[in-house]
């Protein structure tokens, strides 16, 4: 069994979306000032670094980040690769997949191509009428990065799949893998940063 981090390290590779306040931490005790402890406070936005969005990101009474069932977070998913940067529509997502796993992963391709690239609408809807549960980018937001409508985010938010954004799959091939993607488990909030794990190996079920 292989196991690959697939987070961005915080602060190291954060980039903030507009507006964002910057993660920091706030050291309550060291052992420098002779405490027999360290104890740190933490502050930051809930999509900091690689994040979960749960349906109340953008749907009005959807599941926050602690309603978000477990099994969209965990279970076998599917890395694919893209071959060029911009809008991903439904006929590109049906030649590269026939039956997605529950859980998609996007990625871009070597030499840094599809570096950018988002979901049409259609495709989210697409990926939504296959069963997936999760849909992931190592892109900043799984909509156009001018987007106001945030069109893709409602489509699958909309129907209680979640979105997991600013992924680092650099070195990760294409295929078949395990993830388990636990967010904070905190009532209320919209979204959570988390740590998410890659498993080769892993018998899928």
């Amino acid at each position: 069994m292989i196991v690959h981090d697939i987070g961005r390290v915080i602060p190291d590779e954060v980039t903030l979306w507009p507006g964002d306040p910057a993660p920091t931490l706030r050291r309550l005790a060291t052992f420098s000032v002779g405490s027999p402890y360290a104890l740190t406070a933490l502050s930051c936005s809930c999509h900091c670094g690689t994040h979960i969005d749960a349906p109340a990101h953008f749907i009005e009474g959807g599941d926050d980040i602690a309603g978000v069932p477990i099994e969209n977070l965990v279970g076998p998913a599917d890395v694919v690769m893209l071959s060029r940067s911009g809008p991903i529509a439904t006929d590109e997502l049906a030649k590269a997949m026939k039956q997605p796993a529950e859980r998609v992963l996007f990625r871009g391709g070597p030499d840094r191509c599809g570096e950018t690239f988002w979901l049409e609408p259609n495709a989210a809807e697409w990926l939504v009428s296959k069963g997936v549960r999760l849909v992931g980018t190592t892109c900043m937001s799984i909509d156009a990065p001018d987007s106001s409508s945030f069109a893709a985010h409602k489509a699958l938010l909309g129907h209680g799949c979640c979105v997991l954004e600013n992924l680092d799959l650099e070195r990760i091939a294409p295929g078949a893998y395990f993830l388990v993607c636990a967010p904070l488990k905190w009532r209320d909030a919209e979204a959570s940063p988390v740590r998410p794990l890659l498993i080769e190996g892993l018998q899928h079920s």
